[in-house]
């Protein structure tokens, strides 16, 4: 393989399917809001995807990732990119710890 400099041009992804916002409602937990935007089929896919690779790549150890592990990990990714810290240390920090409630 030989890399090579070149301009790279990326377009904008075309969406097929287009989602209503959510409703708003009092009622509703965050956990509701967060499964507006992933669904259970994509849940489902990253999961599968995501076992099918562990084993592509060791099997003699494949990771074993749960739905709701899946779940939980986007939901990590996500609040890391809304609480901003100088340093990912703080993100597990007694002191700095964000509570959240699973």
């Amino acid at each position: 393989m030989h890399w090579a400099k070149n301009h790279f041009v990326i377009s904008a992804a075309d969406f097929a399917d287009n989602l209503p916002p959510p409703p708003i409602n009092d009622e509703l937990e965050p956990i509701d809001y967060f499964y507006f935007m992933f669904r259970k089929q994509s849940m489902t896919l990253l999961t599968n995807q995501s076992n099918l690779y562990s084993v592509q790549k060791d099997p003699n150890k494949p990771v074993c990732i749960s739905e709701t592990e899946m779940a939980l990990f986007i939901g990590i990714l996500m609040m890391t990119g809304i609480y901003c810290f100088p340093e990912q240390l703080f993100f597990w920090s007694n002191t700095t710890r964000v509570e959240i409630d699973f």
